[in-house]
């Protein structure tokens, strides 16, 4: 019983072979291995409910999940330390330490800070003009106010602690550098410890 030969690819020639050089055929043949392109898969159109298409649709969703999530925390270490600069500019500087009566006075003159903008776009209301995106900005001016307001009023306006001198020092010291920031000390104060007398 003869095994059955295997058939022969038309590329696959040995040396042992007895046409292998006086084969004319081997002319036509490109010798060279074929090397698969990478991506080739990527430039066929996809089935929109095939599982490919579903994890590069989860892929891009992740990523802008991520990257929402690195805006939103810069955005709120950026707004944390313009709230910190400007108690720093706002404290004496005679003062050693604070109680928190006077931390809480520097709380409200920090919630009247946009009193004067607010006061010239009345009176450009007033007067009848344009405004344009004066509008807007008194429209997100009114609803960071009426979140701080009640921060203060109920959950606690996060401020920098000055009831302690090395606090206080620490504080003045700071150069408005963001990566410094988590060495300066807060503290949530409420509108009744307006009340507490030193």
């Amino acid at each position: 019983m003869t095994l059955p030969t295997r058939r022969k690819c038309k590329h696959q020639y040995s040396i042992s072979d007895k046409n292998f050089f006086n084969n004319n055929s081997l002319c036509n043949v490109n010798l060279k291995p074929k090397v698969k392109l990478l991506g080739s898969k990527a430039r066929k159109a996809l089935h929109p409910y095939s599982r490919k298409a579903a994890q590069l649709t989860k892929e891009v969703h992740r990523v802008e999940r991520v990257n929402r999530g690195k805006a939103e925390r810069a955005n709120t270490i950026i707004t944390n330390a313009k709230k910190l600069r400007w108690f720093q500019q706002h404290l004496d500087p005679n003062a050693t330490v604070y109680s928190k009566n006077q931390i809480c006075q520097l709380i409200e003159l920090y919630l009247e800070r946009f009193n004067d903008e607010l006061e010239e776009i009345t009176n450009l209301k007033k007067l009848g003009r344009k405004l344009g995106s004066k509008i807007a900005r008194e429209g997100n001016i009114q609803l960071i106010l009426d979140q701080e307001k009640q921060q203060y009023s109920s959950s606690g306006f996060e401020a920098p602690d000055l009831t302690l001198t090395e606090n206080l020092q620490r504080f003045r010291d700071w150069n408005g550098d963001l990566k410094a920031l988590p060495n300066i000390v807060t503290c949530k104060f409420f509108e009744k410890d307006k009340v507490d007398i030193q």
